[in-house]
Order: structure tokens, then C-alpha cells, then sequence
């Protein structure tokens, strides 16, 4: 329970504030902030302040009608999920197989996951009441993996609610070496033609070590960022979840697919805006 004596907000970082909450004993806490972006936790035996960001500079958050929802239980998605997840290929060579299918129709109220590494195949259906609009859409197998983590740590009380309608797609770079990431971008943006009603505001092209940089160096083909997110919070999970995800992929140092090779290159990214580290994207599209 907690008592709310005024209203306000404030963004801090994430790993910090994590740790100093799991170093707080049991009893009353107070928080607090002033117009500084200070924050400030106090305990019986402690007060620690922590440098913010004022509340108005975090992203804002799409948002979603609700008309277009589905709602499962967490255990009905669960299974399904572990059925095919995975099938899901591990090969970056292939992008359109590094992830599962969740596809729906209203006419047959049917959700269907579909997984494959074009050697194995699964496919599973879960039979709906309710009903949303038509999807097809593909998402990652290692962050399905971590949905599946989160939901089997919860337990099968909770619900599951996709929503779709994206507002923002991130997607390869048109110049890329490698064909099949060009076909992406193609295939991103006829999905995502900016006809009336197109919910799609912003799209944004991520560079891929090892290919955007291996193109023709010239201005036509040279990746030139707009747009740069701080990932000294992440740059660690990163290569973490790389080596995880794609520890077969990556390759020996000085290959700009290494663990080393990464972390530099979000070093590069940094210096050139004035931080640490850096992951730069390139604007196709912004609709305001």
C-alpha cells in the first residue's frame, strides 16, 4: 500500500534504482523529487538521492484502441507457445525464420503460432470467442522466449492481451550487403504505405555489423544516422543476449561480428553525439 501526499514524476535509471531497491529493508519508505531531477528514497536507516530526468523528456508511449485486442489466459498461451518456439531458426541469415508467426482470423476466431527453422515445423492453434481485425505478424523467437519466461515466473492467473497496430517499425537498412535484409526493407515498406488510416507514424532503419558497414562506401550507400538511444545501461545485456542468441554468429576479434567488435562499434556510435555508448538509427519516415 501507499500513500500518495502529492502527485509528480520523474525518470531514473533502471539498473541503479534496481540495485538500491534490493538493498532496502522491510518498513515504511518515503519517495520524493524536486524540480532538480533529484530523487530521493528514505528509510530508517538511510537516504539516497539519485540524479533524474524530468518526467517530460521520457518517450511518450503509443497508445492502442482497445477495439483491436485479443485477451488470452496466461495458461492457454503458455503451451502453445512452448510448442513453438522452439522450431524458431537461430540463423541470421534468414531473418523471416528467426521468429514466430501469430496469426488471426476473425472468421475462424482462431490464433495460430507458427514456428519453423526450414528443417522442423510446429504449428499450433488456440480457439478464441472473442474477436479483433485480421493479423499477421512475425515476432522475434528471444523476445517470445523472454515473454515465456515472464509469464511461467507469474503464473497461469494472469492475462495475455495482444494488440496490434504498431506506431513505430524498426527495420533493416535499404543499402545492407546482404540481399535478404533489402528485401526487408522493401517488404516493410509496402506493408506500411502511408494511406488514410495507416497507424504506422514512424519508421526507423538499425544498422547490422558485418553488412551495413561492408557496402559501397559512398554517399548513395553510407548509412547516416539521425537519430541515437544511450545504451550505456545495456550495452553489457547486449552482448550478453548476443552471445546467447546468436553465439554461433558471432565471430572472432577483429571481425566487426565479435563480442569486442560490437561494443566498440556502439562506442563509435557514442562519441559522435557525446556519450558512452550508442545505438544510431536512421529516419525513413516520421508522420506527426
Amino acid at each position: 500500500e501507499a500513500k500518495i501526499e502529492k502527485e509528480g514524476g520523474i525518470t531514473v535509471p533502471n539498473k541503479l534504482i534496481t540495485n538500491i531497491v534490493s538493498y532496502i529493508p522491510d518498513g515504511d519508505v518515503l519517495l520524493s523529487s524536486n524540480e532538480q531531477a533529484e530523487f530521493f528514497i528514505e528509510t530508517a536507516q538511510s537516504k539516497t538521492k539519485i540524479h533524474g530526468i524530468p518526467a517530460s523528456e521520457f518517450p511518450s508511449i503509443p497508445t492502442v484502441e482497445k477495439k483491436n485486442e485479443l485477451v488470452i489466459s496466461s495458461k492457454d498461451f503458455i503451451e502453445p507457445l512452448l510448442y513453438c518456439v522452439f522450431c524458431a531458426s537461430r540463423n541470421s541469415s534468414r531473418p523471416v525464420l528467426n521468429g514466430v508467426l501469430l496469426q488471426y482470423s476473425k472468421t475462424d476466431r482462431d490464433l495460430v503460432m507458427v514456428a519453423t527453422d526450414s528443417f522442423r515445423l510446429s504449428e499450433k492453434k488456440i480457439a478464441l470467442e472473442q474477436e479483433c481485425e485480421d493479423f499477421n505478424i512475425i515476432i522475434p523467437a528471444n523476445t517470445m522466449e523472454e515473454v515465456l519466461r515472464i509469464l511461467i515466473l507469474t503464473g497461469n492467473n494472469e492475462n495475455v492481451i495482444l494488440k496490434m497496430k504498431p506506431n513505430i517499425i524498426y527495420t533493416h537498412q535499404p543499402n545492407d550487403l546482404n540481399i535478404d535484409h533489402q528485401i526487408v526493407f522493401k517488404a516493410v515498406l509496402t506493408a506500411c504505405r502511408p494511406q488514410p488510416g495507416c497507424v504506422v507514424k514512424k519508421i526507423l532503419g538499425f544498422e547490422t555489423v558485418s553488412s551495413t558497414e561492408w557496402q559501397i562506401k559512398d554517399q548513395a550507400h553510407c548509412f547516416c544516422p539521425t537519430e541515437y538511444v544511450d545504451i550505456l545501461e545495456f550495452i553489457e545485456r547486449k552482448i550478453k543476449i548476443l552471445e546467447q542468441a546468436y553465439g554461433k554468429e558471432l565471430r572472432p576479434y577483429p571481425h566487426p561480428r565479435s563480442k569486442e567488435g560490437v561494443k566498440i562499434f556502439a562506442q563509435y556510435r557514442g562519441l559522435e553525439v557525446g556519450l558512452k555508448f550508442a545505438e544510431a538509427f536512421c529516419l525513413i519516415r516520421n508522420i506527426r
